[in-house]
C-alpha cells in the first residue's frame, strides 16, 4: 500500500500536469479532443490518489474536496460518454490551481524522509542490495546520499556478502 505522502506527491503531480495540459486555453480545450483526452485521464488519477489516501488524512483536512475528487474520478471512469466538457473546464480554471497549492502544503506538513523520522539514539539496519558491477566506492556513497541523510560515515557499517 502507498503512503499517504506518495499518494498526495501523485496527486500534485496530476495537477500540474492538468494545469499543463490546459495552458493553450479554452479554445483549444474545445477543439482539440486529445487534450480533452489527457486532462480527463488526469483528473481521473487525481481522483485514484486521492481515493488511495487514508481516511485520517482526508479526515484532518476537511479543507480539501476529498468526495468530489473521488466522485468526479468515477464519473470520469464509468460515465465517460456523458461528461459535461464546460464542467471540465471550470474545475480546470477555477479549482485545480488552488487544491495543488492546497496538496503541497499538505505534503510540506507531513514528515519528510525515513531518515528523518528515527530518532538519533536508535540504531538503524539499511541494507543495500547491489549488483556486482557497482564499486565500492559507489555504493557508499548512495547509500550515505539517499538513506543516512543526517548521520555521519560513523554511524554505518559496510559489508560485503
Amino acid at each position: 500500500m502507498r503512503a499517504d505522502r506518495l499518494r498526495l506527491l501523485d496527486a500534485v503531480e496530476q495537477v500540474e500536469l492538468i494545469s499543463r495540459f490546459s495552458q493553450r486555453g479554452r479554445e483549444a480545450f474545445f477543439s482539440d479532443v486529445l487534450i480533452q483526452s489527457a486532462v480527463l485521464h488526469r483528473l481521473a488519477f487525481l481522483g485514484e490518489a486521492c481515493r488511495g489516501l487514508s481516511s485520517a488524512l482526508r479526515e484532518a483536512h476537511p479543507e480539501i474536496p476529498w468526495p468530489q475528487i473521488i466522485a468526479f474520478r468515477n464519473v470520469v471512469i464509468h460515465q465517460y460518454f456523458g461528461i459535461d466538457l464546460e464542467l471540465v473546464w471550470a474545475i480546470v480554471t477555477e479549482h485545480i490551481a488552488a487544491l495543488g497549492e492546497r496538496l503541497r502544503s499538505i505534503v510540506d506538513s507531513l514528515p519528510g524522509e525515513l531518515a528523518a523520522q528515527i530518532p538519533k539514539e536508535e540504531p538503524v539496519w539499511v541494507i543495500v542490495l547491489m549488483p556486482e558491477s557497482a564499486e565500492d566506492g559507489d555504493w557508499r556513497r548512495l547509500t550515505n546520499e539517499n538513506f543516512l541523510r543526517g548521520y555521519s560515515e560513523n554511524d554505518s557499517v559496510y559489508d560485503a556478502v
